[in-house]
């Protein structure tokens, strides 16, 4: 953009620097919103002030700020905040949270109850009898902190864990026996508030998000700029990370659980 007064100069970027700073000055002495202060000026007073700015900003920025609120009849307004006025707004953003915290609240609720779903472990003993099977069961609840009380006592006991219904069978594998524990009603289990499309959609997104997170980090790697710069450095961190949760989240859900 051409110098309105000396179309021999450009433009720049601290002249456009130097009129928001008066902008939020003016608006902070009469207590208003820039954009009243943007809008009560006419657009070829902008050109004009743009144009000095070069030689305003030489200028003491209270005579300017006096000058303005003169010139263009800028009045004050009631846009000032107390203090406690602004903590409270504060405590009302940090309250609400953020979109990514969230997601990442919602992502960490599915993972957690793909674990609830099912899950296994290797008793000690080879569990022969129903009692030996209880007493495995009740040796793996103590030994990870679970609430679980014993219904029935058989070959495929049944069992609860904090109110869900559980049942157990055993099978052999190539290092020993394994207990399998699978909820009775699984299709009834959704994370505590979350609703049901929410939680289809996450754990949809986890399984697709796989071959993509992958491809990403292949196309990454394949940039032999990608470390020289500090986004490119971040961008691929940012990639390996979601890439790292979800090969987690799959572990929980199709991996540690899977059946042999």
């Amino acid at each position: 953009m051409t110098n309105k007064f000396f179309p021999d100069e450009q433009i720049t970027e601290n002249d456009l620097y130097f009129l928001c700073y008066m902008v939020e000055r003016v608006a902070r002495k009469l207590h208003q919103k820039n954009k009243y202060v943007v809008n009560s000026i006419a657009k070829e007073e902008w050109e004009r002030l743009i144009s000095l700015a070069n030689v305003l900003h030489c200028e003491n920025p209270l005579k300017i700020e006096e000058e303005w609120i003169e010139e263009y009849k800028l009045v004050k307004g009631n846009q000032e905040l107390t203090i406690m006025e602004g903590f409270k707004k504060m405590d009302e953003k940090e309250k609400k949270g953020s979109v990514f915290p969230k997601y990442l609240n919602d992502y960490k609720a599915v993972v957690r109850s793909e674990a609830k779903r099912t899950f296994s472990f290797m008793p000690d003993a080879p569990c022969r009898n129903p009692r030996e099977f209880t007493e495995e069961l009740l040796k793996f609840a103590n030994k990870e902190g679970l609430n679980i009380v014993i219904t029935k006592e058989s070959m495929s006991p049944h069992f609860e864990i904090d109110g869900i219904e559980y049942y157990a069978y055993r099978k052999g594998a190539r290092f020993g026996i394994i207990v399998y524990c699978e909820m009775v009603h699984p299709e009834d289990y959704i994370p505590e508030g979350m609703d049901e499309k929410k939680y289809y959609r996450y754990r949809a997104l986890s399984i697709v998000a796989f071959p993509v997170l992958l491809f990403t980090i292949v196309i990454l790697l394949s940039r032999g700029d990608l470390f020289t710069t500090w986004e490119g450095i971040v961008a691929f961190g940012a990639v390996v990370v979601a890439f790292l949760a979800n090969i987690y989240y799959i572990f929980y859900s199709y991996g540690k659980n899977f059946k042999w």
